[in-house]
């Protein structure tokens, strides 16, 4: 009977160590993008609730006046110009949004994402190296989605396995 077991693969050699220090960089770069991306929105939100606090206190003394002392034809034009200016910012939100989103490009059998690390086709969570083998012998290499529990093995279009290293070569 052969028994195999899962290995996760951490500092076996001094490669794994560079890759190590590589991934925590990009960790890091990438907490500064979200950082960059989501403080605008922060900023932006506070004011939006500052600005509507004052209104607030201001439209019950400044709005009946105005109705009054304005025609109609101008307020339906000011609440038309309104209205365009809410679904504007809305798009404007939408295509921006659609921009920043993670971007995938499916390639040997997995997605990648544009650090080029390894993604879960199924369900979009990052791999994680595994090794299958019996007492000291290797039987297989490749990913494994912590999520799903898929093993997956990098093969080129022409059916080779490759390592991982070499398929973000040929990215």
């Amino acid at each position: 009977m052969i028994l195999l077991k899962e290995v996760t693969l951490s500092f076996l050699d001094y490669g794994q160590k560079t890759d190590w220090l590589g991934k925590h960089l990009k960790i890091t770069e990438s907490i500064k993008e979200s950082t960059t991306k989501y403080l605008l929105s922060i900023i932006l939100g506070v004011l939006g609730l500052l600005i509507g606090s004052i209104y607030s206190d201001l439209i019950p003394v400044i709005l009946p006046s105005i109705i009054q002392q304005l025609p109609k034809a101008v307020l339906l034009k000011m609440l038309t110009l309104a209205l365009i200016l809410f679904f504007l910012s809305l798009a404007l939100s939408w295509v921006i949004y659609l921009q920043l989103k993670t971007k995938f490009k499916p390639k040997f059998g997995v997605v990648w994402d544009k650090s080029k690390e390894p993604y879960c086709p199924a369900c979009e969570k990052p791999l994680t190296k595994y090794t299958l083998q019996n007492h000291d012998k290797i039987i297989a290499k490749g990913l494994r989605c912590a999520k799903c529990g898929v093993h997956f093995t990098l093969i080129t279009d022409e059916g080779e396995k490759i390592s991982l290293i070499e398929a973000k070569k040929l990215l």
